[in-house]
């Protein structure tokens, strides 16, 4: 393999490295020839080994040569890292904890004034069936046949309005509660930790 053909195949080979680390290797291998005094027709495979070889040499070096910059990079950025974190973490905290302290406070108002209206709404739907229960006993005083229709009609739209008003207002709260459940697992609880 001529020298020509032996450095375009080494540069395609070279492609994954980084530009500099590749187009120092290439100069690296342009001037070795050159300096080797190789022709155009001479066969450099003989010295060099093939293009595959020489890249694999590069590569391996290359990968060897981050092993180590990451090395000791990693050991100073993860002690550095860990400063600024400390750091940043003691200065957020006069704004941070006031604000984790409303967050929770609106939660937990939120959750109460919830809670507050499904019992209102419940305590209402009992209210209604009292209401109808109340309307029996005005029943037997009832003195002309019109009184007497508008209680039984009261009587029969209250109370079974009134069942069915806590039954849905009690299968409501236990959704709304489980919502809110889930709400506060998403907001306070951080999964994978």
């Amino acid at each position: 393999m001529n020298k020509v053909r032996f450095m375009a195949e080494l540069e395609r080979l070279l492609r994954g490295l980084p530009s500099n680390e590749r187009e120092d290797a290439l100069n690296y291998y342009r001037e070795y020839i050159e300096d080797a005094g190789f022709s155009e027709i001479d066969d450099v495979t003989d010295k060099l080994g093939t293009p595959r070889q020489v890249a694999r040499s590069i590569l391996g070096e290359s990968v060897d040569k981050h092993v180590e910059v990451q090395k000791e990079k990693s050991n100073v950025k993860n002690n550095a890292s860990i400063i600024w974190r400390l750091i940043l973490y003691i200065c957020a905290a006069p704004i941070a904890i006031p604000l984790v302290v409303v967050a929770v406070a609106l939660f937990v108002a939120f959750t109460t004034v919830i809670f507050a209206v499904e019992v209102a709404m419940i305590i209402t739907g009992a209210a209604m069936v009292f209401a109808g229960c109340a309307c029996i006993i005005v029943l037997f005083w009832s003195l002309t046949t019109p009184q007497l229709l508008i209680v039984v009609g009261a009587i029969l739209i209250l109370i079974p309005f009134g069942i069915l008003w806590c039954i849905g207002f009690y299968k409501l709260g236990g959704l709304v509660i489980r919502m809110i459940a889930s709400l506060a697992k998403k907001i306070f609880v951080r999964e994978g930790r």
